[in-house]
């Protein structure tokens, strides 16, 4: 069976989001029927007995357990669905007590974990995560949290920055951004937010057994009420609702396992190919068992099946585990792993930070001319890149950071960098207050526009900015079709395919052809035109790339799998070309590698921007 790219793991996250809700409804039947049965029960036994048969359970009493327990687990859901919507990743590293690695204040191990996660989010495209750091957790643990790329928080014990050691720490980051662009991220939230539900019941009966146990002031109450009775009474309601919970616990992990297990696989054999270096985690997931992977936290059932590893200690209950086995995933990643001889030939951690030379050597690195280059892969082949990484890319970016602290700014910074560059800096404003971000955003829409050169590449890095600074909440995907938005992907298929004419004299001709190229990859032909040129003002375009947002994955390959063939419609692709297909698919969470082979801070050759050199220099999105 073939690898699925990266839409088609989009839209298989979203199917099993359904099964998620299918389970959950199930599993809610079961806790209702226990409920019934253990509150109604008893009731009719006594007027079984009682009345010697001659005196029915009312059905209204049904009804009240039934509707009850049904808007109580409904409520809690929907209640802590909210918040996380409403906070996202951070809600969640908040939840867990992490705190925040801010770079002016970061140990020399916090930057070497914020390297590495920028080096990542560089090499696949993503947006640079917040990163967090449980400082109470000395196991080897990690999390990803988020409901898009924008807002997505990476979150690491003490025990991974004081025991791995950088290849083991790439493997573990590569391990969580493989969840980010598989788009798990949603799914684990959503199962936060629908399980807490189910959870609640048994929580709430482990804290009246808690009362009635331990003589705190809320026994006192119960005193107060009614003595022994009260605190006797306490102590059986706590008892049959922490059992009854329990049926929730179990049904929890269940759905947790099933769901969760398989994707851990997935993101495992993501992260190798992020880092080419199956060694580096399988050594992770060695430590991890070495030491213990544990996490203590009151929460830490909650979100179990967001970590790297196994964080909640189940000694006899293995097959409620929301991780495979350890020695499973090693074995899957390389079957001759040898454990002695890599505890005794890998690097010491502590040494290793001590040393710089990775640093030096990293930045001497990957030195060569970029410029317009020609292209040989098909539509089919470039959409896959979505999602994915190389070796090289990896590699570039590490050049690339390395080479920020002596690059050009301002107007000479080249156009390749100004995505990761923009990354980089908008990491360090998303946790601002919102009206902050708001207030940035308009002067930086003011900016633009009194320079009144909006180019198409300009109108998508404005936008783009707007996008990660004003992220809203999304679904796991939109539901929309190519069909249902036709007008829209007219509109931003035109506007690429004129960004990518060289020639002023030959424009017209070119963008058709390319115009065309596009529709037909995308199975438009004949059922969409091309707007005019004069059509592609800044108004229309955004809110066009805002309705293109909704699309269903599927579809969004089929769009941005036309977006290429039309900017490559003349066998090229230009650095311009390049950088705008990077800045859209970031707008569409679609995150793309570097599609240029080199790069080289000190020798890049830009091109010119083709969009908007109307006559007489006018620019028709100005």
């Amino acid at each position: 069976m073939p690898a699925m790219n990266f839409f088609e793991r989009q839209d298989a996250a979203r199917r099993n989001s359904r099964v998620l809700v299918v389970l959950f409804i199930l599993a809610m039947a079961a806790i209702v029927l226990l409920l019934d049965i253990v509150v109604v029960g008893p009731i009719h036994l006594f007027l079984q007995l009682s009345t010697h048969g001659t005196l029915e359970t009312p059905g209204w009493l049904h009804g009240i357990v039934i509707v009850g327990t049904i808007a109580l687990i409904g409520g809690v859901s929907v209640h802590r669905s909210l918040e996380l919507r409403r906070g996202g990743g951070v809600a969640v590293a908040r939840m867990m007590g992490a705190r925040q690695v801010v770079p002016v204040k970061a140990t020399a191990a916090e930057r070497r974990l914020l390297n590495v996660v920028q080096e990542m989010a560089i090499a696949t495209g993503t947006r640079v995560p917040m990163v967090y750091v449980m400082d109470a957790s000395g196991g080897i643990n990690s999390f990803a949290a988020g409901y898009d790329g924008s807002f997505c928080v990476i979150v690491v014990t003490r025990g991974v920055l004081e025991t791995l050691n950088r290849d083991e720490l790439q493997a573990v980051i590569g391990h969580e951004f493989s969840h980010i662009v598989n788009g798990d991220m949603t799914l684990n939230l959503r199962m936060i937010g629908i399980l807490a539900g189910l959870l609640f019941i048994g929580a709430a009966g482990e804290h009246m057994l808690r009362l009635a146990l331990e003589g705190t002031s809320e026994v006192s109450q119960y005193e107060e009420a009614g003595g022994i009775f009260g605190i006797l009474g306490g102590f059986i309601v706590g008892t049959l609702l922490f059992v009854i919970g329990y049926a929730g616990l179990v049904a929890g992990r269940i759905i947790k396992a099933m769901v969760a297990r398989e994707r851990e696989f997935l993101a495992d054999a993501g992260s190798v190919q992020f880092t080419r270096n199956p060694e580096g985690l399988a050594g992770a997931l060695d430590q991890a068992r070495r030491k213990h992977s544990f996490v203590l936290h009151p929460n830490v059932e909650d979100i179990s099946h967001l970590f790297f590893a196994e964080a909640v200690y189940l000694e006899e209950e293995r097959a409620l585990s929301t991780h495979p086995m350890v020695a499973e995933r090693i074995r899957r990643l390389l079957p001759r792993f040898k454990v002695d001889d890599y505890r005794s030939r890998r690097p010491d951690t502590v040494a290793e930070l001590q040393r710089t030379a990775y640093a030096e050597a990293r930045a001497a690195a990957g030195r060569g001319a970029l410029s317009d280059q020609d292209w040989k892969l098909t539509p089919n082949e470039a959409v896959a890149l979505a999602g994915t990484v190389g070796e090289r890319d990896v590699r570039v970016a590490a050049s690339l950071i390395d080479a920020l602290p002596g690059a050009p700014v301002g107007r000479a910074l080249p156009r390749t960098w100004h995505l990761p560059v923009l990354d980089l800096a908008l990491a360090e404003l998303r946790d601002q207050a919102e009206k902050e971000r708001h207030d940035l955003v308009r002067a930086l829409d003011a900016v633009v526009r009194a320079d009144r050169r909006i180019t198409a590449y300009r109108f998508a890095y404005v936008f783009f900015v707007r996008s990660q600074l004003e992220p809203r909440t999304s679904a796991m995907g939109g539901r929309k079709s190519l069909e249902g938005l036709a007008p829209e992907v007219a509109l931003m298929l035109s506007m690429v395919a004129y960004a990518g004419c060289a020639q002023e004299g030959t424009l017209a001709e070119d963008a058709a052809k390319a115009f065309a190229a596009g529709a037909a990859e995308m199975g438009l032909a004949g059922r969409i035109t091309p707007v005019a040129r004069e059509g592609c003002d800044l108004p229309h375009v955004s809110a066009a790339l805002e309705k293109l947002r909704d699309l269903a994955p599927l579809a969004k390959a089929r769009f941005i799998k036309g977006l290429f063939a039309a900017i490559t419609a003349d066998g090229v692709i230009r650095v311009v070309e390049a950088a705008l297909m990077r800045m859209i698919g970031a707008v569409l969470d679609c995150p793309l590698p570097s599609l240029l082979n080199e790069l080289d801070p000190d020798h890049l050759r830009d091109d010119r921007e083709h969009v908007g050199a109307g006559e007489g220099g006018e620019d028709p999105f100005s």
